[in-house]
């Protein structure tokens, strides 16, 4: 009887590891999803991997603003709204990119969660157009067809709120030139809309929500080897191949559902616990 309540123990613990995915990106596509069925991409506590050349991408067109959407499974909202995202640019190490670049990123935004407080929710955040970003232009390298590949990567900090950092990769291309419309474009319900600012009107510092519901788009992602001159641009349903380490676990849409809570999880190992104890 004792095994049982043992094996019991360390099954609710497993539960309470498994449910306690945190965020990740919706858009652009990540290597791994992030929403209510596809947990491991909310959950990645390692920091992205380089981009394989033959992956598909997330097409970007520098001189328009960008909308990002962001899956939040679990806020880990702390009293001080300490928490922070902050969303990077890691060219790959070709032409004239440094090496710092390549291997430390470059900041595209960076905010305290703030009013980012609900759990299962989906938040979009607009991007000022990345042609406006000096360090950004200044640090990448476009090659003949004006285009600069790379990978995203969102960090959700969550260290003052009792948690850890967590990563969602998305393996991009930035362009020169507008991409060709997509033919399979998804959509996604938006729960908020967030406007970014420090105070001084620049797009750093704080999140407080603008708007509340609306839809997303997310087109394709794209074969690398797709020119925009060409007639047709290739599209690629659904994410790319994970990189190695990453599980790889896509849902088509994005219910948005109350799972379980952790503390629900830790309320029964107790009650399993002290069962164990009165024995």
């Amino acid at each position: 009887m004792k095994i049982q309540y043992l094996l019991g123990f360390i099954a609710c613990l497993v539960m309470i590891e498994y449910v306690a995915a945190n965020a990740g990106l919706a858009k652009p596509i990540p290597r791994v999803s992030c929403d209510l069925k596809n947990k491991k991409g909310c959950s990645i506590k390692s920091a992205c991997a380089k981009r394989n050349p033959n992956d598909a991408v997330n097409p970007i067109y520098i001189s328009e603003s960008y909308d990002i959407a962001i899956f939040q499974k679990l806020s880990f909202h702390s009293s001080n709204s300490s928490n922070t995202y902050t969303l990077q640019y890691y060219p790959d190490k070709t032409g004239n990119v440094t090496e710092t670049a390549a291997n430390t990123g470059i900041q595209l935004i960076t905010f305290n969660q703030n009013d980012m407080n609900a759990n299962n929710s989906m938040y979009a955040v607009k991007l000022d157009p990345l042609a406006t970003n000096e360090k950004l232009m200044a640090e990448i390298s476009w090659d003949e067809e004006g285009y600069s590949y790379g990978y995203a990567q969102l960090t959700f900090d969550t260290r003052s709120g009792s948690g850890t950092s967590f990563y969602s990769c998305s393996n991009v291309r930035l362009q020169k030139t507008k991409p060709k419309a997509s033919n399979s474009t998804a959509t996604v319900q938006v729960d908020s809309t967030l406007t970014i600012t420090d105070g001084e009107g620049n797009s750093l510092g704080n999140a407080t929500i603008s708007a509340n519901g609306g839809t997303l788009s997310i087109p394709s992602m794209v074969d690398p080897d797709a020119k925009t001159k060409s007639s047709q641009e290739q599209e690629i349903g659904g994410n790319t191949q994970p990189a190695a380490g990453e599980e790889e676990e896509h849902s088509a849409g994005y219910s948005i559902q109350p799972p379980a809570s952790p503390i629900f999880y830790l309320g029964a190992c107790l009650t399993i616990v002290i069962s164990f104890l009165l024995q």
